[in-house]
């Protein structure tokens, strides 16, 4: 293919300021949601800003001891490496040091966070040719659908995450379509390269995204961009294994290695059990399995110009990284861990289907276009919307389900045992309510339990020997979760529960208390 072929594929851009208004109402609309969604969470939890998820706390604790401890981990006492987002709580634990520890903070990043995932996609959309209105219209559904509002009360990286993974595969595919040395290609790799170590910082999935635009890279012959992406990529995920490394921790952290999908071939059944879990995560997430349907479909109308467009290339890059996350990651936790594909899979969407490209086909062609089209909509329609309707309605709720549950646990624990040695398996707003010696029984932020768990030997007798060697008081704890290692120890005596209603989020409805035994260390009676 000659310099002049690839130039040519470039699609005509249209003047950014022309499309200024479709960014404008669709922050209009972002900002609306926002609010509505912010009044009603309120509304829930006492006039309180609270997450839907405990494992905000979790970035909230380890910043919070960074800033005024400067202990990465759960607790202000030792080192955890329970952070699969390195930037995300880094900047988190920057604002808490400048601004004080306040509890809005991740919330008004994700603000940020949306806003940025709004302007990007615009921008992708503007410099793509895509007319005004379908451009609103394009932002719109990826605002509902992705969801970025119910996705920003999480209180967590993932808007970030999905912000600079369209950002850095649009400007990568972009640098692969034109030719070396020109202006479009200095300036398309360029950002290319600084978007991916931030890319790599900010979530460990990223690296899915990564592989996909190197071997892309490779495929086009353009080795040295395919090993600069890589390097760059890697490098954020490097020096954090590195760092846990020197600590005695895993190179990757602990909620990447508990909550992942991982090969095993240490047994005949290891592997059929590791294709198990990535059908069963694909069955339970139709709405991801329609969205990379969608992208084959939509990208194999564009034949030959495959590899000449940008548009054809993020196809390609989106089926991969898909068919990674659904092999290896997690998905659902109030919706967070797919959003990012969702995102991706509607950006890619709409540059594979924009207007322009219909002026060249003869109206046969035309009519079948517009038909897989319609198709392609009403399959994904249909496996997206209930999703995303679901996810608008239940923030609130979620949101209302930590408060009832995690958050008065974590109160209560500073009121009790601010200082005294406490165990439980879901410890994010306890860590970051107190400054408890807290034992996490799930194995985030504990290097001992993350180690019997991936060993397989984790039970209920060591559960005991864990708590006694740290001297453990009190216990707050799901009992289904522990059926599986044998129940717990029998020394424990349970004295109470406390069961909330309409659970929407939380993985139990009922917390259990136990004694242990522990020495109350500075705890209040």
């Amino acid at each position: 293919m000659s310099a002049s072929e690839v130039t040519s594929a470039a699609p005509e851009r249209q003047p950014l300021r022309a499309a200024l208004p479709a960014l404008w109402l669709a922050w209009s609309v972002l900002g609306a949601m926002f609010a509505l969604a912010l009044v009603v969470v309120l509304q829930r939890t006492g006039g309180h800003v609270i997450y839907a998820l405990d494992d905000a706390y979790i970035h909230m604790a380890i910043a919070k001891n960074v800033a005024q401890h400067g202990t990465w981990g759960i607790s202000p006492h030792e080192f955890a490496a329970a952070s699969s987002s390195p930037l995300w709580t880094s900047a988190l634990a920057a604002f808490y040091k400048v601004f004080g520890v306040q509890e809005v903070t991740p919330l008004v990043m994700n603000l940020a966070a949306a806003a940025l995932a709004v302007a990007v996609l615009w921008r992708v959309l503007a410099l793509s040719g895509v007319s005004l209105g379908q451009t609103l219209v394009v932002l719109i559904v990826a605002i509902f659908v992705t969801p970025i509002v119910p996705v920003a009360f999480t209180g967590m990286e993932h808007l970030l995450h999905a912000a600079l993974s369209l950002a850095f595969l649009f400007a990568a595919c972009s640098a692969l379509t034109v030719a070396i040395g020109s202006a479009e290609w200095r300036r398309a790799s360029r950002w290319a390269l600084v978007l991916a170590p931030l890319l790599g910082a900010t979530r460990y999935e990223s690296l899915f995204l990564i592989a996909a635009v190197a071997a892309l890279a490779l495929l086009k012959r353009r080795f040295t961009f395919a090993a600069a992406v890589t390097l760059l990529g890697a490098l954020p995920v490097t020096v954090a294994g590195c760092v846990y490394r020197a600590q005695g921790w895993y190179f990757l952290p602990t909620s990447v290695l508990l909550k992942g999908n991982r090969p095993s071939l240490a047994s005949p059944g290891g592997l059929q059990a590791f294709f198990d879990v990535a059908i069963g995560r694909v069955n339970e997430n139709p709405h991801v399995v329609a969205m990379l349907v969608a992208v084959a479909v939509s990208a194999a109308l564009l034949g030959r110009k495959l590899w000449r467009e940008p548009a054809g290339l993020m196809a390609l890059a989106v089926l991969v990284t898909g068919g990674l996350h659904c092999l290896l990651a997690a998905f659902g936790w109030f919706y967070r861990y797919e959003a990012y594909l969702v995102y991706l899979g509607v950006a890619t969407l709409a540059l594979l289907w924009r207007r322009p490209a219909e002026g060249n086909l003869s109206a046969e062609q035309l009519s079948t276009r517009r038909l897989v089209l319609a198709l392609v909509l009403i399959g994904v329609g249909l496996a997206a919307l209930p999703r995303a309707v679901r996810a608008h309605t239940t923030v609130a709720a979620a949101c209302g389900n930590i408060h009832e549950q995690q958050y008065q646990l974590g109160l209560l624990v500073r009121r009790h045992y601010n200082h005294a040695a406490v165990a439980a398996n879901d410890v994010g707003a306890i860590s970051f309510l107190s400054d408890a010696d807290v034992l996490d029984l799930w194995g985030l932020g504990n290097r001992e339990v993350a180690r019997l768990k991936l060993a397989g030997q984790y039970d209920r007798d060591q559960i005991a020997r864990l708590a006694r060697e740290r001297g453990v008081t009190i216990a707050m704890v799901y009992d289904p979760w522990f059926i599986e290692r044998g129940g717990l120890p029998a020394s424990w005596k349970r004295v109470g529960q406390w069961t909330i209603k309409h659970n929407v989020v939380c993985d139990q409805p009922t917390v259990s208390f136990y004694w242990c035994g522990g020495k109350r260390r500075g705890a209040r009676d």
